[in-house]
């Protein structure tokens, strides 16, 4: 009785130390989180906060504590990347654009990462490959540029129809 009771605890104890780990690994195979944050790709607004507006309008908004700087390379020299958080969600906005891979960020139309590339096909049109480090399929507005970061599939031929069924791990907005 007291093994099962100590294996019991182990795994009580396991499951209270990576429940956000099971938990996003759950919601990355349903494609669902339990909460929603709406992003809006058009205006660069993420819940309320609008991620285009210069740094200093941004802290002002959500807090200096919410907003963490940080750099990244681009093209080979560095760049600011600050790092917005919604809770326990992040954001990304680089010099140009703003990126996350979190599921809770989803349009009002639930497009968001856990969704298929065929469904920002059937909202945005055909998109196109389009390959720098990873693989993404982008589509292009008026306005706007949206890329999807998959999984690449290994093969000579590479077309959008064969990753209509890929899973969206990543989203950058231009």
């Amino acid at each position: 009785m007291s093994r099962i009771f100590k294996y019991m605890s182990v795994a009580l104890f396991l499951i209270i130390m990576t429940g956000a780990s099971v938990t996003n690994s759950f919601a990355y195979a349903t494609g669902k989180s339990e909460v929603m944050i709406v992003v809006n790709f058009a205006n660069g607004v993420i819940g309320d906060v609008r991620i285009r507006d210069d740094i200093k309008d941004i802290k002002r908004a959500i807090g200096n504590k919410r907003v963490k700087k940080s750099q990244e390379l681009l093209e080979g020299l560095p760049s600011d990347l600050y790092i917005l958080s919604f809770g326990t969600h992040k954001v990304f906005k680089h010099w140009n654009a703003f990126s996350y891979k979190d599921l809770v960020f989803k349009t009002k139309e639930g497009l968001g990462v856990g969704s298929k590339v065929d469904d920002f096909n059937r909202f945005f049109g055909q998109g196109t490959i389009r390959e720098e480090g990873s693989l993404a399929i982008c589509y292009s507005t008026a306005d706007k540029q949206i890329c999807v970061i998959i999984e690449r599939i290994n093969r000579e031929d590479q077309s959008v129809e064969l990753y209509l069924n890929s899973i969206v791990t990543e989203i950058w907005v231009w």
